[in-house]
């Protein structure tokens, strides 16, 4: 049967299956410094690891101030959170790309722009534009914190097994609009139709295995 390329990659991704969802194997796990914290905290208080630092990018953009030449302390009120998501990457070994570095830019279009993220792979963020990758060949979207912690600790989500729809667009494009334009048109339409409620007896998914260490 013919497969779209969205699943061809998820399902090449896709280490086990329960009812309809996937544990779905992650390429790629990008940091910001506004949703991570807390993920830090989760794996912290359960005594687990990062289970691959190498597939792993941290990069500060979120509480930091815009104006060329800026410092942590240009946004006084947020310097604290820069410099205890610096410590906790840095303590556990992910690479980062910090204020002073020439590729430090919003952590979605870094991705991009550093090659984190090629066709084929499946990647995470704390941000809901890391979408805009999917541009790539590759399936990407954001994440929430206590799923940051789990993709840290086991480089895979236990996710619901998503549905495709084709989308055309005839015509031709206003000045000023692009695919990314016709993108997020599309999308605003398509959530004007309800998705169906899941069943209410659909068991629970079981939960990933241990991969604490004590120390």
């Amino acid at each position: 049967m013919p497969r779209t390329l969205f699943e061809k990659i998820w399902q090449s991704h896709t280490a086990r299956t329960y009812g309809t969802r996937d544990l779905l194997t992650l390429d790629r796990v990008f940091l910001h410094d506004m949703t991570s914290l807390p993920a830090f905290d989760t794996l912290r208080e359960r005594n687990l690891v990062v289970a691959d630092v190498a597939r792993t990018l941290a990069v500060i953009d979120h509480t930091v101030a815009t104006a060329p030449g800026r410092t942590e302390e240009t946004y006084p009120v947020m310097a604290p959170t820069v410099r205890a998501f610096r410590r906790e990457v840095t303590e556990r070994g992910i690479p980062l790309i910090g204020l002073g570095d020439p590729e430090q830019g919003i952590v979605h279009v870094v991705a991009a722009e550093q090659g984190a993220v090629l066709p084929g792979m499946t990647a995470v963020c704390g941000d809901s534009h890391t979408c805009t990758n999917g541009a790539l060949g590759a399936i990407a979207f954001g994440i929430g914190s206590t799923e940051i912690a789990h993709a840290l600790a086991y480089q895979a989500l236990w996710l619901p097994r998503p549905k495709s729809l084709r989308v055309t667009v005839d015509g031709v494009l206003d000045p000023g609009s692009a695919a990314r334009t016709s993108r997020w048109r599309s999308s605003r339409v398509s959530r004007r139709t309800a998705a169906p409620a899941a069943p209410s007896n659909m068991p629970a998914a079981p939960s990933a295995p241990s991969r604490s260490r004590s120390g």
